[in-house]
């Protein structure tokens, strides 16, 4: 049995992270510079790259299934947008726009769609789809599940996990289930009904 060992150190606050696809190196989010932004670091050890910059935060790093790029979201005038940035650095393209706030972008398999969390925390909170085209333009934000919260997806790319009523503990509604949804909308099919507390445990695979 192998022990776990550091990949970051020193004295920062790292919110989320992803591996690559070849588990050669991880991307994560850090203050370590004073301000929340994106960074990859190889696994087998070496000083982080800083991937994102600016006066604005930057969270929850994810990366494409192909190693490329990696989404996340950050603020712009105090709403949190989702962005997509090579995986070397370069410049980041903004996904969503306007005064909703999105977050938590996940990848479809293929890489041609993120599934992301619209509103969280409000009652208007929805896991919704965005797709891009054949020249690599994102379109607007379609919804997949009202009251949903971030969305897995399958390995096939065809249905994606979601935690209903993720408004969290004591919210109404918080947390009722875990429901399975065409990638492409339509009906879910419930697979995990909350009993009594809210589900507070988001499986992370179907």
């Amino acid at each position: 049995m192998r022990l776990a060992e550091p990949v970051t150190s020193g004295t920062q606050v790292v919110e989320a992270f992803d591996v690559s696809p070849d588990g050669s190196w991880l991307a994560f989010d850090s203050d370590r510079g004073g301000t929340q932004q994106i960074y990859r670091a190889p696994l087998a050890g070496g000083e982080p790259e800083q991937l994102t910059t600016g006066t604005e935060p930057a969270f929850f790093p994810r990366i494409s299934p192909d190693g490329r790029e990696v989404a996340y979201h950050g603020f712009r005038r105090g709403i949190r947008q989702i962005f997509v940035i090579p995986a070397d650095g370069g410049t980041a393209t903004q996904v969503t726009s306007g005064k909703t706030d999105y977050r938590a972008a996940e990848w479809a398999p293929d890489g041609r769609a993120l599934a992301i969390l619209e509103s969280a925390f409000t009652p208007a909170q929805e896991t919704a789809i965005v797709t891009r085209n054949a020249a690599g333009r994102w379109g607007v934000p379609q919804t997949l599940v009202k009251g949903g919260d971030i969305g897995l997806w399958a390995s096939d790319g065809r249905s994606v996990l979601v935690r209903l009523g993720g408004l969290g503990p004591g919210e109404p509604g918080g947390g009722s289930g875990l429901e399975i949804v065409p990638s492409r909308g339509g009906v879910g099919r419930l697979v995990v009904q909350a009993i009594g507390a809210p589900l507070a445990v988001f499986v992370d695979a179907i």
